[in-house]
């Protein structure tokens, strides 16, 4: 006799009746409910479907069943109710606040799986056997779970290995882990997901690969993911995407959430953002945001998209010519979570001019009681507010730069514009803008 499964399908389960203690149906297992605040989440319902064409459901609390065993070696197993059926309501339809089904919002919806970094369908759900209870301990995504579906997978099997006894059908499963898995079901007042990873594991993905996820979601699916995660992580995935992406999605979130985005962006990036808002909620967010930070919003936005003004960040490193190296570099400590870059730093004088550059490695390697004018690059590279993203683009390549400085006719130093936002801009230019479309 071979060992007890400790193992089943969400399919299995529910291609079976629910009996009464006289072993007589009630009613087919339509559904299993699960709380999913769970690491593995445990089965703590059935729901039973009446009907063929207008079907009625009833919710079976977990504790009132018993299953029993009828084929040890088939797994084959009977699922009974322990009270009275005369108890049970059926009713047109089933939902409960915070618990999710399985059926209603997994199966044949689209995940994220958090470990591939990729949108996925589910064709099964694994539940793990533990005492009495069902857990779910992974999704079923393969060509497997949906012959499994048919009850053709013994046909199906066997054809296969008729023909090709190695094929990656029978030998490769494919499974996600619970623990990596992202159901999209939208809560339907609060139009946001319930996250079953954390955000810390989100934020592990990298900014593109969240992006192409974003993509492959449709419009709602989008929107309610965005609208789940903090700010960090919408900032991070507004990088990635378009701005008329970006702003249909911050269209989704009220004002408070969208000031706090703006808040947080690099400088360069909230000011794309702004410039294709309304110019009335523009006003508004800029009325609410962080008094400093507005106003140097309000100050690139009066340049030209195209312009040296118009690509710089506003937060830079910039150190006083009289310190020390030893100084410089605890500044540098405490500035890097509020610049966008730490390859340069600007030496300026009390006016703000621009007199000279350094890298961080030099600092480093420099002794730490120097002047830092002392070590400085002076005359650096720099270009003005108003020229074109053409020359900034010569200047990067000609002096193989990965942030340069932006000045005024008075060599004032304004911002910094780095590898990145150019190499975005040139190539946007280059392809016609020709960016991947969402689903709609």
């Amino acid at each position: 006799m071979l060992a007890q499964k400790i193992f089943t399908f969400f399919t299995e389960v529910t291609n079976r009746y629910l009996l009464d203690k006289s072993g007589n149906p009630i009613g087919r297992i339509f559904d299993l409910i699960v709380r999913p605040t769970e690491p593995y989440p445990r089965v703590i319902s059935l729901v039973l479907s009446r009907g063929i064409f207008r079907k009625t459901y009833a919710v079976v609390p977990w504790e009132e069943i018993k299953t029993v065993v009828k084929d040890p070696d088939a797994g084959q197993e009977e699922y009974y109710f322990l009270l009275d059926s005369s108890a049970l309501v059926f009713k047109d339809f089933y939902y409960a606040e915070n618990e999710m089904a399985l059926r209603k919002d997994i199966l044949d919806k689209q995940i994220v799986d958090t470990f591939n970094r990729k949108v996925v369908r589910v064709n099964d759900v694994h539940l793990l056997k533990a005492e009495n209870n069902l857990h779910i301990a992974h999704v079923d995504t393969g060509m497997r779970g949906l012959i499994r579906r048919i009850n053709a997978e013994q046909a199906v099997d066997s054809l296969v290995k008729l023909f090709n006894p190695n094929s990656k059908y029978l030998t490769k499963d494919n499974f996600i882990s619970w623990k990596y898995a992202q159901p999209l079901a939208i809560h339907p007042v609060k139009g946001t997901i319930s996250l079953n990873v954390s955000q810390q594991q989100l934020s592990t993905i990298p900014p593109a690969d969240l992006g192409d996820i974003m993509l492959d979601l449709d419009v709602y699916e989008r929107g309610a993911l965005f609208k789940s995660l903090d700010t960090f992580l919408r900032v991070k995935v507004l990088s990635e995407l378009d701005l008329e992406m970006q702003k249909s999605l911050v269209e989704e979130l009220d004002t408070k959430s969208t000031v706090d985005i703006l808040n947080n962006m690099p400088s360069d990036r909230a000011v794309d953002l702004l410039g294709v808002l309304p110019d009335k909620e523009v006003d508004e967010l800029l009325f609410l945001m962080e008094s400093e930070r507005s106003k140097k919003l309000s100050v690139l936005l009066g340049h030209e998209v195209n312009s040296a003004g118009g690509l710089m960040a506003a937060e830079f490193i910039a150190l006083p010519e009289n310190i020390t190296v030893a100084d410089a570099i605890t500044r540098i400590r405490e500035m890097t979570g509020r610049v966008e870059t730490i390859y340069y730093a600007y030496i300026i004088d009390e006016q703000s001019h621009l007199l000279g550059m350094t890298t961080f490695r030099h600092l480093l390697l420099a002794d730490p009681q120097k002047q830092i004018s002392e070590i400085m690059v002076k005359r650096p590279a720099s270009v003005h507010l108003t020229d074109t993203a053409r020359k900034v683009s010569y200047l990067f390549d000609r002096y193989n730069l990965l942030a340069i400085p932006v000045v005024t006719h008075d060599n004032v130093i304004q911002g910094i514009i780095t590898v990145d936002d150019i190499l975005s801009h040139i190539i946007q230019l280059a392809w016609k803008k020709r960016t991947r479309k969402p689903k709609l």
